[in-house]
């Protein structure tokens, strides 16, 4: 298959900028891991990502509108998706990094 005749949308470049984006994740993680606590370097994270996700968030929001929270299941699905792969597996992940290394962490 050749790569130059494959027809590219937007959803094969954001998937392409999520692959470059985890690996400079992986790398710095373990570049200054140790200068922090776990959950200190977490925040940190979360906070940079926070930053820069808010004005793509405003974006959308204009154009399409804010939504709406009232439902249960909603509310139950943005919880569990914050909670256990957010949260729970960048914790897990950050110390297999610690453990395992930039390179082998990112196999599993």
């Amino acid at each position: 298959m050749n790569l130059a005749v494959i027809a590219w949308n937007v959803g094969d470049l954001i998937v392409i900028g999520a692959i470059i984006t985890w690996a400079l994740y992986s790398v710095t993680v373990k570049k200054y891991m140790h200068h922090l606590p776990s959950y200190a370097a977490i925040l940190v994270m979360t906070g940079v990502s926070l930053s820069f996700l808010l004005p793509f968030i405003i974006i959308e929001w204009s154009i399409i509108g804010i939504p709406q929270m009232g439902n249960s299941n909603y509310l139950g699905g943005l919880l569990y998706l914050g909670i256990f792969p957010s949260l729970v597996a960048l914790i897990f992940y950050n110390q297999a990094i610690a453990i395992l290394g930039a390179s082998q962490a990112s196999i599993f």
